[in-house]
């Protein structure tokens, strides 16, 4: 645009340059190409010039066109056409400005003549506006000196310009030589745009961009940004408290060498999910090593950074917060109502274990008995006929021994077991958590339940079991599941426990697991009162219980929840008054 604007001014000022005579032709050097004008007039009906041609072509060098003999008719025709070039000029908003030798002023157009207050006549001649400050006016003189000497475009991105009452504006300009027929500069042209509005709206938004890196880096959550190639492109403060890396080094490393502390396996596949579905994913419990060397936890949310309407992949913005404090505490608060449960359940515990213990006590003294029948028996000589009742009986008693003995053996070594069964499950359910997870098999946990609560349950409910035997393994962290059946167990015999005591008939417990699409589904059923529709929307909420003051606290299923959704689980229930309630476990295979 501001080079077909500098050829027109060339036409404006033809008469300058002889035009009037004859044909002008003007070169105006212009982006990558030269622009090249022919004026000729264009006759019309009786003579009159119609219009003007403007022959435009592509080329490293000057365009020659051929000599039109000079005529009164084409003299007119030029200064008409001249004057519809100025009135052309005029209307731009643009500012033009055309020089002469020594850059003196030739010509400006309306909006030059407007932005300083002074006519053409008033502005010829002069090297500059009277408001311009001397050290711009030296400026623009040497300015126009390297477009004389030279013969090339000056671009000016950004030049301050004093208006006639006296306010600073910025211009963009562009200042481009004209050349006569040999190719000699004989003026120069210059095209202002007033860019100060564009300026201001450029300055606010650094403005707000830098407001804006002020807020990221005060946030106490980390924050990455991540582009297509997987190079860290923004990097707050509290990164670098985390990892130990600041935002000048971090920034255009590959965030896998970065933040190699964290799973980065795990946050790949998560990456990989965001871009596939477009939507954030949370991660909860991703584990690092924090700076100190030891093992923290991660939340994270990832989003897709990608620009509105294009599908192109533009990575991914990663805000995480360190956890590790916060499940420090879980863990504690977990661990302490674990132990509220075994203690809760201490007596029905100990009743499990002293009814083994007391049968295999019983056994053993009868075991000890029967020795000394045994030995006595050796040390006797065999009996013969005519033998009285004493060593008759004795062989008797001989013969019971060797029937009974084994089956008090078995007896005591299924008390025993049980004895152990009942200890592993207080073990394993009481013991602090375990760091990491692995791959169990759920009806373990779940056998474990039942063991436990047994005396809670075996006085009013059978327990009934459906486990398949090609249940696949579930990743969890063992102490934790054990503690959320267990907590569910529990419920359900308090649940069936009540309804006996208001007159109901014995219940049942029924647990059940399957595999479904993506994950194991654990059922626990209990035939109770059912939870009321006043109080289903608190069962979940801390601190809530149904029971009498010193028989609950309210966190069992809190803490069960909390639990299920850290393994990225479900945990509903479905419920109908004075039939029962089940709850249901998902939990992910993967």
């Amino acid at each position: 645009m501001i080079s077909v604007v500098g050829a027109l001014v060339g036409l404006v000022i033809g008469w300058r340059i002889g035009a009037a005579a004859g044909p002008m032709i003007v070169a105006v050097l212009g982006g990558a190409f030269v622009l090249s004008m022919l004026l000729s007039p264009i006759h019309g009906g009786i003579g009159r010039s119609r219009a003007v041609k403007h022959h435009r072509e592509e080329s490293d060098d000057w365009c020659e066109s051929p000599r039109i003999p000079p005529s009164a008719q084409a003299a007119q025709a030029i200064t008409t056409d001249l004057r519809h070039h100025r009135q052309i000029l005029d209307t731009i908003i643009d500012l033009v400005l055309v020089k002469g030798p020594e850059s003196r002023i030739v010509w400006a157009n309306r909006s030059f003549q407007s932005f300083y207050g002074m006519s053409n006549e008033q502005l010829r001649d002069m090297l500059d506006a009277p408001a311009t400050p001397p050290d711009y006016t030296q400026q623009y003189i040497k300015d126009d000196l390297y477009v004389f000497t030279t013969g090339r475009v000056l671009d000016i991105p950004r030049e301050p310009v004093r208006r006639h009452d006296g306010k600073i504006l910025y211009f963009h300009t562009v200042k481009s030589p004209l050349f006569d027929e040999q190719g000699r500069v004989v003026m120069t042209v210059g095209v202002s745009r007033d860019i100060t509005e564009r300026i201001a709206a450029e300055e606010r938004a650094a403005r707000a961009n830098r407001e804006t890196d002020m807020m990221l880096s005060a946030l106490s959550a980390i924050l990455i940004g991540i582009d297509a190639e997987g190079l860290i492109t923004r990097w707050n403060h509290a990164a670098d408290r985390t990892f130990g890396t600041s935002a000048g080094w971090a920034i255009g490393q590959p965030w896998k060498i970065v933040c190699a502390s964290i799973e980065v396996d795990k946050v790949v596949r998560a990456c990989a999910r965001v871009r596939e579905t477009r939507s954030d994913l949370w991660l909860d419990d991703v584990r690092h090593v924090r700076r100190d060397g030891s093992d923290g936890y991660l939340s994270m949310n990832i989003n897709a950074n990608q620009t509105v309407g294009s599908a192109v992949d533009g990575g991914f913005i990663i805000l995480a917060t360190d956890i590790t404090e916060r499940r420090i505490l879980e863990a504690q608060r977990s661990h302490g109502q674990k132990l509220e449960s075994v203690g809760q359940l201490a007596a029905g515990v100990a009743h499990e274990i002293n009814t083994p213990l007391q049968f295999v006590g019983d056994n053993l003294q009868f075991l000890q008995e029967g020795f000394a029948t045994i030995c006595g028996s050796l040390t006797s000589r065999p009996v013969a006929q005519g033998d009285g009742p004493e060593v008759l009986r004795k062989a008797d008693d001989v013969a019971y021994l060797t029937t009974e003995i084994p089956k008090a053996l078995e007896q005591s070594i299924d008390g025993v077991k049980r004895v152990a069964d009942i200890v592993d499950a207080l073990k394993a359910f009481s013991h602090p958590n375990q760091q990491g997870r692995k791959d169990i098999d759920i009806r373990e946990p779940l056998t474990s339940a039942l063991v436990l609560a047994r005396g809670e349950y075996k006085l009013c409910a059978d327990a009934v079991t459906d486990f398949p035997a090609d249940l696949p393994l579930v990743p969890c962290q063992v102490s934790e599941i054990a503690q959320v059946f267990l907590n569910i167990v529990v419920n359900a015999a308090h649940a069936i426990a009540d309804r006996v005591a208001d007159g109901g008939g014995r219940g049942t417990i029924a647990i059940s697991a399957k595999t479904i699409p993506g994950a194991v589904e654990i059922r626990i059923s209990d035939t109770g009162r059912g939870i009321p529709i006043a109080i289903q929307h608190k069962i979940f909420n801390p601190f809530f219980t149904t029971r009498d003051v010193g028989h609950g606290t309210g966190q069992g299923l809190f803490i069960a929840r909390a639990i299920i959704q850290r393994h990225q689980g479900s945990i509903t229930f479905e419920t109908i008054e004075d039939r029962g309630t089940t709850f249901i476990i998902r939990l992910p295979l993967g």
